[in-house]
This record gives structure tokens, C-alpha cells and sequence, in this order.
């Protein structure tokens, strides 16, 4: 909840109940609970303040669409560790998701999971593209094999 994000994305997906996309899409602009363009704690608005939020369990689980117009397409950080990572991609979307879909603390090796003990940056296609306007981004054939790449630059802030 406390980690920061600043992420380059003009849209983001709206899911239904099976947390797949609808087609529409909320602008980011115009949504303060989607709008990470300008740095701030992912948790800063709350997790069940949008309706898009409620049906996800309350939280973040929607696919990003990146506007690449920066060097980076996302910075994610911790301001007490001072962990901090920059992430580019070739790919058109991220999904981010904040671990809320965990109904209670899941027992693990080194400590407990527990909702929004997390968070997921995952850089793909818009989830459903197959079902889009353009599929051709995600159907792969013998002649037209999957490329995709994503770096990820990790620093250590004072």
C-alpha cells in the first residue's frame, strides 16, 4: 500500500466479475484511483473507493496500457528499503496486482501472505487481445514467433 509507483499509462482495462477485460476503458487522466503518471503510494486513494476496485476484491488487478512516450514505462519503489526498480518494456500493457484476492494469511517458508502483502508488475499483451480489433499482437505462427522484452533496472536510493 505504501510503495510508490509513477507509471506512463493514458488507460487502463475495465475487467468484469472473471477479471476479464470489457472493452471499455477508464482514462487515466480522468480517474484519480488509476492515475499513477505522477508519483504516489499505490494505497493513496484507498483500495475500495471504484467500483473497479470492488469487483476485484478490493485492490488493483487491471491491465495498464503504457503510452511509451518515456524512458522508462514504470518506476516502483520502497522508501524504507530504498529498493527501487525501473521497468521498460516492448510490451503494450502492464497488469499491476496488489495481492487482494488472498481471503486470509496463507502460511509461506519465510513468513505469512496476507492481502496486499505485494505487488505484480505484469508486462504482456492486453489481456483477451485474441478477442480485439488486433489480434495479430498475440497469435503466433511458425513464421511469426513471440518477441517480447523487458528489462528491469534495480537501485538502491538513500
Amino acid at each position: 500500500m505504501e510503495h510508490g509507483l509513477q507509471m506512463h499509462a493514458d488507460k487502463v482495462a475495465c475487467v468484469d466479475e472473471q477479471t476479464l477485460p470489457t472493452g471499455a476503458y477508464i482514462e487515466t487522466a480522468n480517474d484519480e484511483v488509476f492515475n499513477f503518471v505522477r508519483p504516489r503510494a499505490i494505497g493513496r486513494y484507498g483500495m475500495h473507493g471504484h467500483e473497479q476496485q470492488a469487483i476485484v476484491q478490493g485492490g488493483y488487478d487491471h491491465a495498464f496500457l503504457l503510452n511509451k512516450k518515456q524512458k522508462d514505462d514504470l518506476v516502483l519503489w520502497e522508501k524504507n528499503s530504498g529498493i527501487k526498480v525501473q521497468v521498460k518494456t516492448s510490451e503494450e500493457a502492464v497488469v499491476v496486482y496488489t495481492c487482494n484476492k488472498v481471503a486470509k494469511p496463507y502460511p509461506l517458508e519465510y513468513g505469512v501472505l496476507e492481502p496486499y502483502a505485494g505487488v505484480t508488475m505484469e508486462t504482456q499483451a492486453l489481456p483477451d487481445r485474441i478477442h480485439s480489433d488486433r489480434p495479430e499482437r498475440v497469435v503466433i505462427t511458425k513464421d511469426k514467433p513471440y518477441d517480447s522484452l523487458t528489462s528491469y533496472a534495480f537501485s538502491l536510493e538513500e
